[in-house]
């Protein structure tokens, strides 16, 4: 009896562990489907951001901030595509170094194969993967925007070397062009702007951000793809390094000052956001440490470096293990008892950022391996590693897979929001510059319209004296002139038409003069662009303008069309009205009958009558000149006024967005924004099992409930 309760309880209990089993492993899997959808909606939601920054056949002018932000939101719906099929493929274990401390040397040891080239630093532009689910011959390239390419390996290694070519020429040309052009500029800090100019529109930036390459199904490789990281510290060479340490201390020495615009890049070509984007994608990270460092009694400058290399990734996450590399070397020169303090006090310093600190010596390991002694092996303090990584990555892999990723989409949500947050402020200060911009160029015309208008009325006041002059002395002549000559001894003798014909159109020719070359002036401050001296023409702006939106802008040859029609049509009024006066049918009928008889009296009263009429016909004709010219100068200014916006809003399109699209644009990064608050609520054991069985059978009584009722 015994025997069988005991036997009853064995098969309970194996029944328990393997319900237990089922339902995580269906928790597991519910949490990897919810995280798959999330992270691929997410990425929709992005791209689509992304998209409006710059929609397909957009022009990408140099310095392009839209376009940079575009990149920078594709680089994360990449990151979150691939993280989404990562959810599918083995464990994706990082390992990390800053500088060379043994990196590739620690993966050729835990691959058990050489497959990572030791003694060079790595290509920082690109992460490499190695994997056993590719066919020995084949390699995958992936770019920033998620785009995969599979080739054959050689195929591969030519791709490389191809891009490594075109950066270096890149590289070329902005060392040609600095030299061409720095001649000219008085200090260093003026000069290093320059140069990040130069490089903003000339260093080639390579694509790719990560190689696939196949290994042999051998070590971690059975169970887990290995990732070789760039270096996240890289020393320049010493004739570079020493350079660039002059040009900022001789811009500091030189006027105090430094350009506010840091280069958006490393010297290797590797953006910060670049690396946040890689290390978002471990499942697990192997963190690479130097003990000599601490042997030597300098934790100071190794949690220097470690500090400057998790502000540029975002942070050590909470799947990392700490490598401390280089034992052997210890050992060497202390023995155990100098091991054992060196990682006492690593993990003093670093205990809390690391689940495990694990002393170990890449090379020793390597090399025993290669020479199959396991004495030696164990010595290098590899299978304590092996062990460290095989309980806390693959035995935990579902629930460390989960956590990693689910941390990771959360830090693509608050990048992207961070992202959206930086440029819907840098935005809107662009939007309230070109808002002051367009006020000061309307100050500048206006001023130049105030100006010509001034000094034609001060002209046509003039012109009226004359004019009025003339009346007093010519107006007894109309009395015995002939009726056929009075009209254009008016126009001539006494209005001076020619003269005020001259006048308008000389003022006029001097106000479009004014006005063309105020506009000019405004031209350059009305354009925007990222740099200070490699500015492009405003002519590169026409190039991308329509000519019906330009129309008659500014015409060059100083055309007075407008201003001889203006006084046509006033002296044709004028002269016509006067005209009547004197030969209507007043004039006509008692004329002839009482001049011989009151000769004295019908002279005065019609040199007076004359006199008026003139006087009052040159007011009228002055006025209208008046407003005729201020129409046609306001004309003018328009037209300017409407030639700068062109520039200002194309340039302002050209760097930021079109204008007809902005505010679509700020709803899509007030969208992004609230990203920050995406949270992640996994599936409990409530949703996989009670919640589906409750679903059936609510389904199942509605189907019953039907049937009965049919």
């Amino acid at each position: 009896m015994a025997d069988q309760n005991r036997a009853t309880g064995e098969r309970v209990a194996r029944q328990a562990v393997t319900v237990f089993r089922h339902v995580h492993y269906r928790i597991a899997q519910e949490r990897i489907k919810t995280l798959d959808r999330t992270a691929r909606s997410l990425s929709h939601a992005i791209e689509q951001t992304a998209a409006k920054l710059l929609p397909p056949g957009t022009q990408v002018d140099p310095g392009s901030r839209s376009h940079r932000v575009a990149e920078e939101l594709l680089a994360v719906t990449g990151g979150l595509q691939q993280l989404a099929e990562e959810l599918g493929r083995p464990f994706l274990l990082f390992v990390v170094g800053m500088g060379k401390f043994g990196k590739s040397t620690l993966i050729n040891a835990l691959l058990g194969q050489k497959v990572a080239a030791m003694d060079a630093l790595p290509k920082t532009w690109k992460i490499d993967v190695f994997t056993s689910t590719l066919p020995p011959t084949a390699a995958e390239v992936r770019t920033y925007d998620g785009t995969v390419q599979t080739l054959t390996v050689d195929e591969a290694v030519q791709l490389i070397a191809d891009e490594e070519t075109r950066r270096a020429e890149s590289e070329r040309t902005v060392q040609k062009r600095f030299r061409e052009m720095s001649a000219s500029l008085a200090t260093v800090a003026e000069k290093e702007v320059l140069r990040q100019e130069l490089e903003e529109i000339h260093l080639y930036r390579s694509p790719i951000v990560e190689v696939r390459w196949p290994v042999a199904a051998e070590g971690l490789a059975r169970v887990f793809d290995v990732v070789d990281t760039p270096g996240l510290w890289q020393e320049r060479n010493r004739r570079a390094h020493a350079a660039q340490k002059d040009r900022i201390a001789s811009a500091q020495a030189g006027n105090g000052t430094t350009t506010n615009q840091p280069p958006r890049e490393t010297w290797s070509g590797v953006r910060s956001e670049d690396l946040r984007s890689y290390y978002l994608q471990a499942d697990g990270v192997l963190w690479m440490l130097d003990a000599t460092k601490l042997a030597a009694g300098k934790p100071h400058e190794l949690i220097r470096t470690m500090d400057e290399a998790m502000e540029r990734i975002g942070g050590v996450s909470a799947n990392s293990v700490g490598v401390l590399n280089r034992i052997d070397l210890v050992r060497q020169n202390g023995g155990e008892a100098a091991v054992a303090r060196v990682v006492e006090e690593a993990r003093r310093l670093f205990g809390s950022i690391f689940q495990h600190i694990v002393p170990v010596s890449a090379r020793e390991a390597l090399l025993a391996h290669e020479a199959g002694d396991p004495r030696r092996l164990q010595a290098s303090g590899l299978p304590e590693l092996l062990a460290v990584i095989d309980r806390e990555f693959r035995l935990n892999g579902a629930t460390v897979r989960w956590r990693s990723k689910s941390e990771s989409v959360r830090a693509y949500a608050a990048h992207a929001a961070s992202v959206g947050r930086a440029y819907e402020t840098e935005l809107s200060s662009a939007v309230a510059e070109l808002n002051q911009r367009a006020m000061r160029a309307k100050r500048h015309l206006d001023t130049v319209k105030r100006r010509a208008t001034k000094a034609f009325r001060s002209a046509l006041e003039e012109y009226m004296i004359h004019v009025q002059e003339r009346v007093h002395e010519k107006a007894r002549a109309l009395l015995d002139m002939p009726e056929e000559q009075r009209k254009a001894f008016i126009e001539q003798e006494i209005l001076e038409r020619d003269r005020l014909r001259n006048l308008v159109a000389e003022h006029f020719r001097k106000a479009s003069k004014q006005v063309e070359q105020r506009m000019k002036k405004l031209e350059r401050s009305q354009l925007f662009t990222p740099f200070r001296y490699v500015m492009p023409d405003v002519t590169d702006v026409d190039a991308g303008l329509a000519t019906d939106d330009i129309g008659t802008a500014v015409r060059e040859d100083g055309d007075d069309g407008g201003a001889a029609f203006v006084v046509d049509s006033v002296l044709t009024v004028a002269t016509s009205a006067l005209f009547y006066f004197l030969v209507g049918p007043w004039g006509i009928l008692i004329g002839p009958l009482v001049r011989p008889v009151f000769k004295w009296m019908i002279d005065w009263i019609w040199t007076e009558s004359v006199t008026s009429k003139l006087t009052n016909r040159l007011n009228v004709m002055a006025k209208q000149a008046e407003e005729l010219f201020n129409r046609a100068v306001d004309n003018k200014v328009h037209q300017a006024e409407d030639r700068l916006r062109i520039v200002r809003e194309t340039s302002f399109g050209r760097m930021h967005v079109p204008m007809d699209t902005l505010e679509s644009v700020k709803d899509a990064l007030a969208s992004l924004i609230e990203l920050d608050s995406l949270e992640l609520r996994p599936p409990g054991v409530r949703d996989i099992t009670l919640t589906p069985l409750l679903l059936a059978r609510v389904s199942g009584g509605r189907a019953a409930t039907e049937r009965r009722s049919a």
